[in-house]
Order: structure tokens, then C-alpha cells, then sequence
């Protein structure tokens, strides 16, 4: 669904109250919104809504005419509706849970809307966790679904969730990354470059030191820094420490953490890490 469509369906009072929201935290400039997914059942919903009652007005004439055919329209029409109220029943409470809820990307944040509020995030004062999982058919290496999972902290320094319920993930998932990226990279460098220890949940670092869970590791002796399979491997030469490994989804800020380590391996001599 297109930003234009998404805003133009919304009620006025609600778009009013982000603009407010978005005007007194500085957002800057609209980038685009994204509503909430429907979820995969509403086609059959539709399909069953219509085909129900036709079916009843069919074995409804079949009886009146003493049509040979009523008794199987009859059975079809029942069936019909009984996977009707199922569908309704599996889909009530995406409804109940999800209803008006809607993301508005903007050039300095966000703004989520969910039945509890708004949440107001400004990328330079957040912190971000996400998490991509692919879901495969059983044998196959196709991807058939996508899970994308974003924690994010809002201004007021609560952390909320954001899921795969909101459409075109991919778009809305790689502008936070990037709006987080370039608003705190250039400051957390600064930092390191001052001799400060920076924290990115589950890993930290310095301008010396990688470390985790309290184990550092010199930069001058980490050859390389990788991402497989959703987890984050340090390859640490001569063997003399165990090296860390730990999941993309455990390191707050991973754009920020992923390109300072591409640049400390390059300043100690070894080859950038690879993602």
C-alpha cells in the first residue's frame, strides 16, 4: 500500500496528533508510512463471504423447484460457512491486537502507532535490537516467510516491539537501520576515539578492545569479524583466547557496531570484517 493511500485512510484526528508528536520531538520531514498487514486469511474470508450466501440462494431455488442439485449445494454451503467462523475466529485476535496500528518513518525518527499510544523515537537518542528469520518449507531451501522483529527505545526511555505485522518490512526495516546508523555512528566514534567504552548490549568495545560478557580481546590480535547464519564470530589469531560468538539479535545498534569493528580490524592490520 502506497504512503498516500495509507494516510489518506486514516482518521484526520489521529494524523493531526502525529504531525503534533512528530513537529515537538524535531522529526524533520515525512518519509513515508506503513500500515498494518492483513493477515492471510482475510482473502479467504472475502472469498467465503461471498460464496456462502450464494451457495445458501442456490439450495434455497434447488428446494423451491424440486431441483435434483439442492442437497449438494446444501452440504458445499455448509461447509462453507463453518470455514467462515473459523477464519473469523483465527483472525480476531490479529484484529483485536493490531488495529490501527501504523509506522511513520520520518528523516531524524519514527513514530509507531498501536492502540496504546504513540511511541516517539529519535534515531540519535535510541537503541535498537532486530532480528530477521527466515522460515523454510520442510525439505526446501526456499524462503516462504520472512519474521522481522525490531526493539526500539522511544523518548521517553521505554523499549517497545515492533513486528512483522506492519507491510513492506524490508523498506521500513532497512530506514531505521540507516536512519540509527548515520545519526550515531560519527558520535560513537568520537567517543572511542576519546578512550571511551562503548556498549552495544551483549558486546562492547574500545579503541583497544573488543570485549564480552567482560572477556576483552586487542584488536591486534582479531584477524577477522563475521556474521554466519545470524551470529556474530570473531576469528582471534593464535589461539591463546576463546572468542566470542553471539547472536546479531543480542547487539544493540549492529549497523554502528558492525562498521566501528570493520574499521578498528582495518586500523590493526587485518582484513575488514564480512558480513
Amino acid at each position: 500500500m502506497s504512503d498516500t493511500a495509507v494516510r489518506d485512510r486514516e482518521d484526520p484526528q489521529l494524523l493531526a496528533q502525529i504531525e503534533r508528536a512528530a513537529a515537538q520531538a524535531d522529526l524533520g520531514a515525512h518519509r513515508s508510512a506503513h500500515a498494518a498487514m492483513h493477515p492471510e486469511h482475510r482473502k479467504n474470508m472475502q472469498f467465503l463471504g461471498i460464496a456462502t450466501p450464494v451457495l445458501v440462494v442456490a439450495t434455497v431455488i434447488g428446494i423451491a423447484v424440486n431441483g435434483n442439485w439442492w442437497f449438494l449445494t446444501a452440504i458445499f454451503a455448509v461447509g462453507f460457512a463453518l470455514a467462515l467462523v473459523g477464519n473469523v475466529i483465527k483472525s480476531r485476535p490479529y484484529y483485536d491486537k493490531n488495529r490501527g496500528v501504523r509506522l511513520d518513518l520520518y528523516t531524524r525518527g519514527l513514530i509507531y502507532t498501536q492502540a496504546s499510544g504513540l511511541r516517539v523515537v529519535r534515531y540519535d537518542r535510541t537503541s535498537l535490537l532486530h532480528a530477521t528469520t527466515d522460515y523454510h518449507r520442510v525439505g526446501e531451501m526456499r524462503v516462504v516467510r520472512t519474521a522481522y522483529r525490531y526493539d526500539l527505545v522511544d523518548l521517553d526511555g521505554s523499549e517497545f516491539r515492533m513486528d512483522g505485522i506492519l507491510a513492506n518490512p524490508q523498506d521500513w526495516s532497512r530506514a531505521i537501520q540507516d536512519g540509527v546508523f548515520e545519526a550515531q555512528a560519527p558520535s560513537t566514534w568520537a567517543a572511542l576515539e576519546a578512550g571511551s567504552r562503548v556498549e552495544f548490549g551483549d558486546v562492547w568495545m574500545t579503541r583497544t578492545e573488543l570485549g564480552y560478557r567482560g572477556k576483552p580481546i586487542p584488536w591486534s590480535l582479531i584477524r577477522r569479524v563475521s556474521v554466519q547464519k545470524g551470529v556474530v564470530v570473531v576469528d582471534v589469531a593464535g589461539g591463546g583466547l576463546i572468542p566470542p560468538t553471539v547472536a546479531v539479535s543480542r547487539i544493540r545498534n549492529f549497523g554502528v557496531f558492525f562498521a566501528l569493528a570493520e574499521r578498528l580490524c582495518a586500523m590493526s592490520g587485518h582484513e575488514s570484517p564480512t558480513r
